[in-house]
């Protein structure tokens, strides 16, 4: 795969990485470990996908037509890339998978979505629960969670928010704060909570 391009990259908890090619297909990077950060190769998953996520055990992605498909027991090593993809109801352009595990995603009305999805190798029978939106926002645009379960998310005018009052009994929060003089077109949070952004005039 010498020369690949990628549009959409994510990292997981245990260091696996799945991105996306520019003809929409899935990538997995085979023999990662703590000796090797690198890997060693990359390994074509079919699907057709536009945005990609990975979480501990699953990886999730939208598809030209917001359908989210989901893919679980993914992980580094002995070149596991997971079972079958399966469709989660729902149409998303944005989906973060948490750990738990949840889904958190934003629609193409730019509302927030959440979802618990129960042990890890079930399929989630319960549905969306939509999220409110920060006062006075009128249109989310990004969304991502990290291995703590916290939740940060970007406007339409590049302002960063913070989900506050996660807990593991109240797993979509209560209320959004903003995280003032931020102006950011996108943010990842690493499995350490640390918070990573590219800004809006980059």
């Amino acid at each position: 795969m010498a020369g690949l391009l990628f549009k959409d990259i994510a990292v997981g908890q245990d260091g696996q990485v799945w991105g996306l090619d520019n003809n929409n297909r899935a990538v997995h990077r085979r023999g990662i470990n703590r000796w090797n950060y690198q890997g060693s190769s990359w390994v074509t998953v079919e699907a057709n996908l536009v945005h990609i996520d990975v979480g501990d055990c699953q990886v999730c992605g939208v598809t030209p037509n917001h359908e989210i498909m989901c893919r679980m027991n993914v992980g580094t090593d002995p070149h596991k890339e997971g079972d079958d993809w399966n469709q989660v109801r729902g149409q998303l352009m944005d989906v973060s998978v948490g750990y738990g595990p949840v889904l958190w995603g934003v629609d193409y009305s730019h509302n927030v979505w959440f979802k618990a999805l129960g042990p890890i190798k079930q399929e989630g029978q319960d549905g969306w629960t939509e999220v409110d939106r920060p006062d006075g926002v009128a249109r989310m645009v990004n969304i991502d969670v990290g291995r703590d379960g916290h939740v940060w998310g970007v406007d339409s005018e590049n302002k960063v928010y913070y989900r506050h009052g996660i807990s593991t009994t109240v797993r979509r929060g209560t209320h959004w704060a903003e995280v003032t003089e931020s102006n950011f077109v996108d943010v990842a949070v690493c499995t350490d909570g640390h918070v990573w952004a590219i800004g809006a005039d980059s």
